[in-house]
């Protein structure tokens, strides 16, 4: 029989070693030491057969920005691995079934995670919910525009990893009010970027470039890392690991000073957002290899508060009928929203105007997804003619979510 518990620090050492183990990876010290400073009471679970750990995850609270600017609260869960010896028993759903009744007793109305694979996570009600943006750009030299953009004012300079988590915090925060999509960043992710400690056995120092603006205020920051595949600093590949910007002016002024830079072979932003002008601010946009990948999926688990903390972008009424195999969504909610933009749910004997899963009404919440789409790929179903149109109108945001690397990830 196997149980689902919260693990202590004595039994800490086995539950890495099974974790890594499931990603075919041996335990180091650096995982350890790593793992104890993002190790707080109540938030690491193990799944146990005869007292033996053969399941891991984590689930930790943090703060996530919805369209308009409001945050709420969800559970990142992450860590998730079960031994190859026990595949195929039922532990995984042990694990999230524990984890999202433990997500709804202390409050969250959401859970967040960044899966490894797309098909695990649908079946307990996550969806893709943000698309994250990549691009790659050979040859760099000359290639940013001079002629475009807002005017380079301010200053771009170099700084160490410690002023980086000095300042970095602070500026993030900043930028997570603009930014839907984006979630807490906890101080052990500085620490990691920034050389501190190393939780993903980074093996490359960053660099770190930050922009200040007339007045000396730091509005961007880049981490960076090169990897040389020629002698005396020659032939690099330059990778952006993370970037801040808190307005056209930082933007501008660190993606050329990236683009400047000598001897690089090619540039990789590694995250992006999907609607993001850097493409057009070269001078041949066609030369950026751009892609994306689903990678934040969320998973609802109050729709009245969920939906009545988000802006829309046009008022109307809808009825949504939500099914939900864990019944924490099922029902038929009623969403309002008025001229004024003030917002209504409630819950609804009538039916929907809409019927869709909790897994696609998750994936279309940060605006990142199209109703109209689902509905031709039948994952909606309509029961009001242009009632899918109506939901993607409400739901239509400006600018694309973004999930900005936060740690989530990390295995």
């Amino acid at each position: 029989m196997v149980s689902v518990r919260q693990i202590t620090t004595d039994e800490l050492a086995e539950w890495v070693r099974v974790q890594r183990s499931a990603y075919f990876m041996h335990p180091t010290r650096i995982d350890m030491a790593s793992q104890e400073r993002w190790f707080v009471d109540g938030e690491v679970f193990g799944a146990y057969e005869n007292n033996e750990c053969v399941g891991t995850f984590r689930s930790s609270p943090y703060g996530i920005v919805v369209p308009g600017g409001n945050r709420v609260t969800a559970a990142g869960i992450t860590s998730v691995a079960v031994t190859h010896t026990h595949r195929r028993r039922g532990i995984l759903n042990r694990m999230m079934h524990t984890a999202l009744a433990s997500c709804v007793s202390e409050g969250m109305v959401m859970a967040m995670l960044v899966p490894t694979e797309y098909t695990l996570y649908g079946r307990y009600g996550f969806g893709p919910a943000v698309k994250n943006g990549y691009i790659k750009v050979s040859n760099p030299k000359n290639a940013w525009n001079e002629s475009l953009g807002a005017s380079l004012e301010g200053s771009v300079s170099l700084i160490t990893g410690e002023k980086v988590r000095d300042l970095g915090p602070n500026l993030y925060r900043k930028f997570q009010e603009m930014q839907a999509g984006a979630a807490d960043r906890k101080p052990a992710w500085w620490s990691d970027v920034t050389g501190e400690w190393f939780l993903s056995r980074r093996a490359i120092q960053p660099f770190y470039v930050v922009h200040q603006d007339g007045a000396g205020n730091i509005t961007g920051l880049a981490i960076y890392e090169a990897t040389l595949s020629g002698e005396c600093g020659k032939n690099a590949t330059l990778r952006v690991v993370d970037h801040i910007f808190l307005d056209d002016a930082a933007r501008n002024a660190i993606w050329r000073y990236i683009f400047s830079l000598s001897n690089v072979d090619s540039v990789i932003v590694d995250s992006i957002p999907i609607d993001d002008p850097l493409p057009l601010l070269l001078n041949d946009p066609g030369a950026a290899h751009v892609g994306s990948n689903p990678t934040l999926w969320l998973r609802i688990l109050d729709i009245a508060k969920v939906l009545s903390v988000r802006n829309y972008a046009a008022s109307g009424s809808i009825a949504i009928s939500v099914r939900d195999s864990l019944g924490y969504c099922s029902g038929c909610w009623l969403l309002t929203v008025d001229e004024s933009g003030k917002v209504t749910v409630t819950p609804t004997s009538q039916m929907g105007d809409v019927e869709l899963d909790v897994d696609s009404l998750s994936s279309l919440y940060m605006g990142g997804n199209n109703a109209i789409t689902l509905r031709k790929a039948g994952a909606i179903r309509e029961n009001r003619p242009g009632a899918s149109e109506m939901l993607q109108e409400m739901f239509r945001v400006h600018e694309a979510p973004w999930f900005p690397a936060n740690g989530l990830n990390l295995v």
